[in-house]
């Protein structure tokens, strides 16, 4: 292979490219276009629209983007919610065991003072009816005797 044949194999494709070839900011500048030309009917379309569809977008914009919101953070205000609920519902449960403990308490306390007193009525009226049996039997005998705690 000579150099001229190799010249003339490689001169096409050295045409193509010098043909083909753009400069990155023709390239650039013309991928601008293309997406102004894409975004040209929206755009047109934004400029005619009047104040009551504009406003009606806006609107429904904003709605979308609070229905967003608010279902993102559903899922996290339900379980915020249901924890404090059962804090609640545990602290009360607590409250009121202590409670009924110290009823109890109390309860028992007072049956044990009610028992004490009732032993002591208890002996009292086995007192009072020795004392009374006594004062019969001295009656009937015709004899009075003091009372004493040995009789």
């Amino acid at each position: 292979l000579t150099t001229w044949s190799i010249f003339f194999c490689l001169f096409p494709l050295f045409q193509q490219a010098l043909i083909n070839y753009v400069r990155p900011e023709v390239r650039d500048f013309r991928e601008a276009i293309e997406i102004f030309k894409a975004d040209l009917p929206t755009l047109a379309s934004s400029l005619f629209k009047s104040e009551k569809d504009k406003r009606r977008e806006a609107v429904e914009k904003i709605r979308a983007s609070l229905t967003e919101q608010l279902n993102k953070n559903q899922d996290k205000l339900n379980s915020d919610f249901q924890n404090s609920f059962t804090n609640y519902c545990d602290s009360a449960t607590i409250n009121i065991t202590k409670y009924f403990d110290e009823l109890i308490g109390e309860l028992e306390s007072i049956t044990q003072d009610l028992k004490t007193a009732n032993s002591q009525i208890n002996q009292a009226n086995i007192y009072l009816n020795q004392a009374y049996a006594k004062r019969i039997i001295d009656w009937c005998v015709e004899k009075y005797e003091p009372l004493t705690d040995n009789r």
